[in-house]
C-alpha cells in the first residue's frame, strides 16, 4: 500500500511538472537580412541613395558613407543626342542609359564615347546599353559610327 501510494506521488508530481519543449533546428526563424553580420554591401534606400553597411565593429565605428546614383536615359540617332546635356552632382554615381534610336541612325548603329568611361562599344538601332561611373568632372559624350570612326553628334554633361 505504501508502495503503490509512493508511486501514486511521483507519477503526480512528474505530471505537474513543467515540460521542455524542443524545437526542430530547421524551423528556427529567419533572421532579416539586416541583422546578419554579413560581408559590406550596398542595401538600397530611398532617392537612389545606397547606405555602406560595416562588416565589423571596428568599421562601424567609421561614419556611414552614402552614395548617390544619378540615373539617365540618353538616346541618339545621326543628327543628335536627347537630351543632350546633363547636370550631375559631383562625386555621386552615374548611370547612364544609352539609346540607339531606330530611326536617323545608321544601319550599323553607334558607339558612345566619352573620356569618362570610356566606350560602350557598337548599339545596334533599337539597343541600348548602360554604363557606370563617378562623376568628378565635366565631361563631353560623343557618338561616332562604329565602321568607320566619323563623329556622328556631341553631348555635355556638367559636374556641379
Amino acid at each position: 500500500m505504501i508502495l503503490s501510494l509512493v508511486l501514486f506521488v511521483v507519477l503526480i508530481v512528474i505530471a505537474c511538472a513543467p515540460q521542455q519543449q524542443t524545437v526542430p533546428i530547421n524551423t528556427a526563424p529567419e533572421v532579416p537580412l539586416q541583422e546578419k553580420n554579413l560581408t559590406p554591401e550596398a542595401v538600397p534606400q530611398q532617392n537612389n541613395t545606397m547606405e555602406k553597411k560595416p562588416a565589423s565593429s571596428s568599421q562601424a565605428e567609421q561614419v556611414e558613407k552614402k552614395i548617390t546614383v544619378e540615373q539617365f536615359v540618353v538616346e541618339g540617332d545621326d543628327k543628335g543626342f536627347y537630351p543632350n546635356q546633363i547636370a550631375v552632382k559631383k562625386g555621386n554615381t552615374v548611370r547612364i542609359t544609352f539609346k540607339a534610336r531606330l530611326q536617323g541612325t545608321y544601319y550599323g548603329g553607334l558607339e558612345f564615347k566619352s573620356s569618362a568611361w570610356g566606350t560602350t562599344g557598337t548599339v545596334k538601332p533599337g539597343e541600348k546599353k548602360t554604363i557606370e561611373f563617378v562623376a568628378e568632372n565635366d565631361f563631353e559624350f560623343k557618338s561616332y559610327w562604329p565602321s568607320t570612326g566619323v563623329l556622328k553628334a556631341t553631348g555635355k554633361a556638367v559636374v556641379g
